[in-house]
């Protein structure tokens, strides 16, 4: 007898996701698994709706974004959110030589993955603060933005231990702070401390917006893992996926400047050539995948 999953997909997605957004800044690395984790329940639940039931066995990421996975219906610029934050996760999971993740990092895999929870749902972002408490609503079954063939196959497969796999380990260690404190300081602030906060809100964003759309570029010119790619490369594919880009609204004259205000992320080498000149290539800061 074949048993059919029924599973509120949407809902362990995002109990994922909260997951990430609390571990933030005081665990980055279980920060990053988390968002991967999240991002493999979004295969599954594509996967499961594409053949009707999950795969008999774990699918690694290179054979779920195959053409026996799910590949064939993710479009390009969806498939460069998923390997962002697979690569993120891997980095998170992986002893780094030169030093641990750090929140900039994190908020990059965040920003991917909600593009992909947006996608993949049709519906808006998640916030930020996903921890707060919402109203409880009942589950909608809306249809795909992607129209995806339904076959049912004939599998058996364990969905506990699936389910048991993405949400291990959700609850994280207590922040050493004070609630108290925190409330009292909101209530006392001036309002030119407010607006203060705000500017340095708007700023933080802009700059996790701008590192978010680097890291797309990046892994849409093929700098995936180590792999390092020309920055002239980087450049076209910029205007790729943000056509209204523009470098002089950034501050910058160059975009090798760009790369090495976010040093923390993305790392940029000088290469002589045969006449004399040199060409620059960039990469992510993140080991290669293995």
């Amino acid at each position: 007898m074949i048993v059919k999953a029924i599973r509120d997909w949407k809902k362990v997605v995002s109990n994922l996701r909260q997951s990430a957004e609390t571990f933030r800044s005081f665990d980055n690395d279980a920060a990053l698994m988390r968002c991967r984790k999240s991002m493999e329940a979004i295969q599954y639940s594509i996967f499961e709706e594409i053949n009707g039931e999950l795969p008999t066995t774990y699918l690694p990421f290179e054979k779920m974004m195959g053409k026996k996975g799910i590949g064939l219906h993710i479009p390009t610029p969806v498939q460069i959110d998923f390997q962002t934050v697979h690569q993120w996760g891997n980095y998170g999971c992986h002893y780094q030589n030169d030093g641990e993740p750090n929140e900039s990092q994190v908020e990059s895999a965040l920003s991917a993955l909600d593009s992909l929870i947006e996608w993949r749902f049709d519906d808006e972002k998640p916030s930020r603060n996903l921890a707060a408490p919402t109203k409880s609503t009942k589950p909608q079954n809306k249809e795909l933005l992607i129209k995806l063939p339904f076959n049912v196959m004939k599998k058996k497969y364990n969905v506990n231990n699936l389910l048991k796999y993405l949400t291990a380990g959700e609850t994280p260690k207590t922040k050493h702070s004070s609630s108290t404190k925190s409330l009292n300081e909101s209530v006392t602030d001036s309002p030119k401390a407010k607006n203060a906060r705000e500017i340095k809100s708007n700023l933080h964003n802009r700059k996790i917006a701008m590192i978010h759309l680097l890291t797309r570029a990046i892994e849409l010119s093929g700098g995936s893992g180590n792999n390092w790619i020309r920055l002239s490369s980087l450049g076209i594919n910029i205007i790729k996926i943000n056509p209204t880009f523009k470098l002089k609204n950034t501050g910058h004259g160059r975009l090798i400047s760009l790369l090495r205000e976010h040093e923390e992320v993305f790392e940029v080498r000088m290469d002589p050539t045969k006449d004399g000149k040199k060409v620059a290539f960039v990469r992510i800061r993140k080991p290669s995948d293995n």
